[in-house]
């Protein structure tokens, strides 16, 4: 009987586990990270380049640039340079519109850039 109940428990952590990687990987897509992201309201960019979850990025902001990998955290993206280390909320308001917000609250709307480029083989 103990072991039809482990076996049960067993069962279901599995299924959970693998509903929840599913869930990510599909959250994932939906967002849609890599490329280049326009700050709606002002002089910014922020391109990302690599996986789905993972990469390089380049932030510009003005005048200022900053570079480094970025990885997500949950529903967070960690932007990770040579001398800093950003964590920002993700909030996905549709397909190619999010917004990133700091520690003390500050969100800025990016709006990705579209192209007629089609990828043959995604990454």
């Amino acid at each position: 009987m103990s072991l039809v109940v482990v076996l049960l428990v067993a069962g279901a952590v599995f299924i959970y586990v693998r509903a929840s990687r599913k869930a990510r990987q599909a959250w994932l897509a939906r967002l849609d990270l890599p490329g280049l992201w326009h700050w709606q309201q002002g002089e910014g960019e922020l391109a990302l380049s690599g996986q789905l979850s993972k990469g390089t990025f380049v932030l510009r902001d003005g005048q200022t640039e900053s570079s480094g990998t970025w990885r997500v955290d949950g529903t967070k993206i960690v932007l990770r340079g040579q001398d800093f280390e950003q964590v920002l909320d993700v909030h996905f308001f549709k397909a190619g519109n999010i917004g990133l917000e700091d520690e003390k609250g500050q969100r800025r709307v990016y709006v990705k850039e579209t192209s007629n480029v089609v990828p043959l083989k995604r990454h």
